[in-house]
Formats: C-alpha cells, sequence, structure tokens
C-alpha cells in the first residue's frame, strides 16, 4: 500500500488498524482500493493541506461513472475514515450522501394499455 498523498500516512496507519480490526479481507481490500481512488484524487487536485472538504469529496464522486450505490458505498468508508482523521484533528467535512434512484416502474393498467398500444406486438403463448 503506497499512497502519494498529503494523507498519505494516516491512510496507511488507518488501514493498519483496520487490518488488524476487521475479520474479512474482502471489506480491508475494499477499503484500500477507495483510499487509492482518494488517494489518486487528491493528489491530482494538489490538496497541500491535511483536511478533507466536503467539495472536494463531491468532485471526486462526480467524476465516478459508477451507479449511485457505489457512490454510497465509498462515501461510507471515506466517512469511516475521516473519523479515524477527527482523531487526529485533522478538519473533516464530508458532503451529503447521493439520493439513490431507481427505475423501478410499477406495473399499472396505464403501463398494460401503452403496451398493448404500442405498435410492437407481444408474442403469445
Amino acid at each position: 500500500m503506497i499512497y502519494n498523498s498529503i494523507l498519505k500516512s494516516e491512510m496507511t496507519s488507518f488501514l493498519e488498524f483496520l487490518k488488524l480490526s476487521l475479520p474479512a479481507e474482502k471489506t480491508y481490500q475494499s477499503y484500500h482500493h477507495t483510499l487509492s481512488e482518494l488517494d489518486s484524487f487528491l493528489c491530482k487536485t494538489n490538496l497541500f493541506e491535511k483536511k478533507l472538504e466536503s467539495e472536494s469529496l463531491s468532485q471526486w464522486l462526480d467524476e465516478m461513472n459508477c451507479h449511485i450505490s457505489t457512490k454510497k458505498s465509498k462515501l461510507s468508508r471515506v466517512k469511516r475514515f475521516s473519523v479515524y482523521l477527527s482523531t487526529l484533528e485533522i478538519p473533516v467535512r464530508l458532503p451529503e450522501l447521493p439520493k439513490k434512484t431507481t427505475d423501478f416502474m410499477p406495473y399499472s393498467n396505464f403501463t398494460f394499455n401503452l403496451l398493448r398500444n404500442s405498435s410492437a406486438k407481444p408474442h403469445r403463448l
């Protein structure tokens, strides 16, 4: 685990703590992966002060091309990391968790009529 941002020593020590406290290797790996992504982002944005701001974390999330639930998972891991940073008196401000959206469309008579009146005819069984 090699990190390069201004928070590299905190990330390393946080992961060492997690390795001792988390029973599942997969959970540890997910934290490592998320912190690696955050570290790359912090390097790219040239953060020179030990802090995490909600604006920069929002920008990090916005740049991700993934489902909203993945963003929420990553932010929840960063939230746990931020608690650790707070114990070290490093300022942290987190953005709100992204709102979960769904593409679920409940079945209704309207949907049935829409399908029945469409140009595409359903196959009969």
